[in-house]
């Protein structure tokens, strides 16, 4: 269970201000408004006893474009943008010519492809998720890489929520596996 607060054992705390938490929210809308399918909404969500902080829960975006606001703009909150690709080079060239950069990941069953993504791409923060890891119970990413990359901010932030992201997508894994999604 994710734990959304203030206090010092808090998963995801708040955004810096009113402001930020209605920007990011704005971006996430814009998304949903360009095309995007909003799988996962934090935007509503409220902590007991601060209902008017600054709180976003995560929220996942699939189905985005290069084209979309949502990609093009660093959301700067619990936000998973996810686009598709048809092949490995067109990944790897979508992701060098985005100026921020921050960090993406690939989920596969051969390392040699693993290998080869995490080389070629420049991004701040790298994960490499293969079949073995998906299937164990503990669903922790891998981190092959981190460092700076052109625009983009690395820090541990992403590091927390796309490890603590991944805890939540483990319950629901099972479900969209069996759906067949």
């Amino acid at each position: 269970m994710l734990c959304i607060g203030h206090l010092p054992d808090a998963d995801l705390g708040p955004v810096i201000s009113p402001q930020a938490k209605q920007r990011i929210c704005d971006l996430v809308q814009t998304g949903i408004d360009q095309g995007a399918d909003c799988i996962l909404d934090g935007r509503g969500i409220q902590v007991p006893g601060f209902e008017k902080g600054n709180f976003v829960g995560p929220t996942i975006l699939t189905g985005v474009q290069p084209s979309m606001t949502c990609y093009k703009e660093e959301i700067f909150g619990p936000v998973l943008v996810i686009l598709n690709v048809d092949t490995l080079d067109d990944a790897i060239n979508l992701i060098n010519s985005n100026p921020y950069g921050n960090g993406t990941a690939i989920f596969t069953t051969n390392g040699a492809t693993a290998r080869k993504f995490t080389q070629e791409i420049d991004v701040g923060q790298v994960r490499s998720i293969c079949e073995y890891f998906l299937n164990r119970n503990d669903f922790d990413l891998i981190l092959d890489g981190s460092g700076g990359s052109e625009r983009s901010y690395s820090g541990s932030f992403a590091d927390v929520f796309v490890h603590r992201l991944s805890r939540i997508l483990h319950g629901r894994r099972q479900l969209l596996w069996q759906s067949g999604k």
